[in-house]
């Protein structure tokens, strides 16, 4: 009897002990299978397709817990919800609108994590198009031009005409007057070398022009090499006034007789040839000259301490064609000899300048400088009061 008691104990300690052992290997994270919840995206695409035609795209994915796919290219992007499934399929259908090589990427939604899968197609265009790539009973960018059945021909009742042009019974563009005519042209008959001058001219409507209608003007030196663009927008008060257009030249370097020129456009000049425009040229040529001769001496020149600094004044110069001023100071100051070194250069109009106290002899002088280099001789003495 004591020998039995003993062998079911032993035996109950065994069953405890594959019961346990069994929970372990249940529970071991070693022992665990691979989770299907990383999942997986199929994606199934035609390798062409052509414009405008639909495209089917066929997805899978799979997964412990899918929980929505998409799909996106250049110009579509669509969804669905997958509401935790282990395989979810769909297919997507769209159109491209334009040709092209098209990357195709559909993405599959897992409840920690997402995959994806990559697919290109190229996209031909089967629209039939006439020789400028203008489609099949479209007009072309190109007025008057329609694209008739492959062949380009002139049908400005359907496809309209470029500015300053008008349409005829032909279909043809034929050109209007210019809408624009340059009235007065105002330039200098004679400047120096380097020496900045202004040009300016009058543009007048030759008949009512729309209000916001662009305009675009070049000026020309020819010769120099010198050219100016601008533009404007026409508006109501134009019709009346006119419209009035300052040019700024930095100067011309050579001596010589050059030509002025002004153009008016309907479109930038780089885009306007074959369009009507209007032109003016000054009456008689620009003619640039050497300048030779300095300016003549400054007057009233003072030196004033103040603030611990000193001013530094001048009257104007008398020369209409003055750059600048030059302020000397002594380095050395003895009875009847002074020596000066150049201090600092100060851009005309102006005719002051504050400079800072120094060990030099404070006595100034100042000189005056045109645009053809030439420079005065200096002004008398100043000393510092």
């Amino acid at each position: 009897m004591e020998g039995k008691e003993t062998w079911v104990a032993v035996a109950g300690i065994l069953l405890a002990v594959g019961i346990a052992w069994a929970a372990f290997q249940w529970y071991n994270p070693l022992n665990a299978q691979p989770s299907l919840e990383s999942g997986s995206v199929e994606l199934q695409i035609p390798a062409h397709a052509f414009v405008g035609s639909p495209v089917q795209a066929r997805m899978t994915a799979s997964g412990e817990r899918v929980m929505g796919m998409e799909l996106s290219t250049k110009g579509f992007t669509q969804g669905i919800e997958c509401k935790n499934m282990t395989t979810c399929t769909h297919t997507f259908e769209w159109a491209f609108s334009a040709p092209g090589v098209y990357e195709v990427i559909a993405r599959g939604v897992f409840l920690n994590d997402s995959k994806t899968a990559t697919q290109t197609i190229v996209v031909e265009d089967t629209t039939q198009r006439c020789a400028d790539q203008t489609v099949y009973a479209f007009c072309s960018q190109k007025k008057p031009l329609y694209c008739d059945e492959g062949a380009l021909v002139e049908s400005c009742e359907k496809c309209g005409c470029p500015a300053g042009f008008e349409c005829s019974a032909s279909g043809a563009c034929n050109p209007q007057p210019f809408a624009l005519e340059i009235s007065t042209l105002d330039a200098p008959v004679q400047v120096k070398t380097d020496e900045p001058f202004v040009i300016s001219f009058m543009l007048v409507p030759a008949r009512a022009i729309e209000p916001g209608t662009t305009f675009f003007w070049r000026t020309r030196i020819n010769g120099a090499a010198l050219e100016k663009e601008g533009s404007l927008e026409w508006s109501q008060a134009f019709n009346s006034t006119g419209f009035a257009q300052k040019v700024e030249f930095n100067g011309i370097g050579k001596e010589g007789a050059y030509d002025l020129t002004v153009q008016v456009f309907y479109a930038a000049p780089s885009e306007a040839q074959g369009l009507p425009f209007a032109e003016k040229t000054a009456q008689g040529p620009l003619t640039v000259v050497a300048d030779h001769t300095p300016p003549g001496p400054l007057s009233n020149v003072h030196a004033v301490f103040q603030n611990g600094t000193i001013l530094v004044s001048w009257a104007p110069s008398l020369e209409a064609d003055v750059k600048q001023y030059k302020v000397y100071e002594s380095t050395a100051d003895e009875p009847g000899f002074t020596l000066y070194g150049f201090k600092v250069s100060v851009n005309a109009p102006s005719t002051s300048i504050e400079l800072p106290s120094s060990l030099g002899g404070g006595v100034f002088v100042v000189s005056a400088v045109d645009w053809s280099g030439n420079e005065s001789a200096y002004s008398a003495p100043a000393k510092a009061q």
